[in-house]
């Protein structure tokens, strides 16, 4: 990891951004003074230093090398300082592909956009900022984004505009949910135990496409 700056922090550049005057610079975080908490920190960086190649990639390259925007770096520097949750606004997330009719439709396309960024940014968990939650308390909020992980197949490889609710089924959106459960909590229990409800739930729901899951399915199940 190399020695510390003169204050005793560690630090390591990582990725290039525009700056304001619009050049590419590289970019440095800081991960604190404890060696242990830094070498964490410079690990999972790497992941989402990943995440924002592939997902430049995915975009067809648009520029001449993948830079960290605005929303990447945010969870990058709560990464760097140690955090294991980021909060989201709703203003931050990207754009979807649908439209939406009413309120209780814009919060699933919140939870959408929260869900397809969690696919690629692992170490960290991703939540919608509570003042954007206007729904009948914080349980319910959450039971609406548990539902939501159902409408989620894979993502795409090489099409990231293809649809994966029409593409999908509820099982591999299922274990799709599971291996990023697993993935963002290889230090714990907390994955595997996931994983193991998912298998519960398979073996006492039918597979079916995403495309006809509704709420009809939901309730006959």
């Amino acid at each position: 990891m190399g020695k510390t700056d003169s204050r005793g922090r560690y630090t390591r550049d990582l990725g290039s951004k525009l700056s304001e005057g619009g050049k590419i610079v590289n970019h440095r975080f800081y991960l604190g003074t404890d060696r242990a908490t830094a070498e964490k920190a410079w690990v999972r960086l790497d992941q989402v230093w990943g995440a924002v190649e592939a997902r430049w990639a995915r975009a067809g390259r648009p520029t001449q090398k993948p830079l960290w925007d605005d929303l990447a770096l945010k969870i990058a520097l709560a990464v760097a300082a140690g955090k294991e949750e980021v909060s989201l606004h709703a203003w931050e997330l990207p754009p979807t592909n649908r439209t939406t009719s009413g309120y209780d439709e814009e919060v699933r396309e919140f939870y959408r956009a929260i869900l397809k960024l969690q696919r690629d940014f692992l170490t960290v968990k991703l939540s919608l900022a509570e003042e954007e939650i206007r729904l009948d308390g914080k349980q319910e909020a959450e039971k609406e984004r548990d539902n939501l992980v159902t409408l989620l197949g894979p993502a795409p490889a090489d099409n990231p505009v293809s649809d994966p609710v029409a593409e999908g089924t509820l099982f591999s959106a299922m274990d799709a949910f599971a291996l990023i459960e697993k993935e963002a909590h290889t230090q714990n229990e907390y994955g595997e135990k996931q994983a193991q409800r998912v298998d519960f739930l398979k073996r006492h729901l039918t597979d079916c496409p995403l495309a006809s899951f509704a709420n009809e399915e939901i309730d006959k199940e």
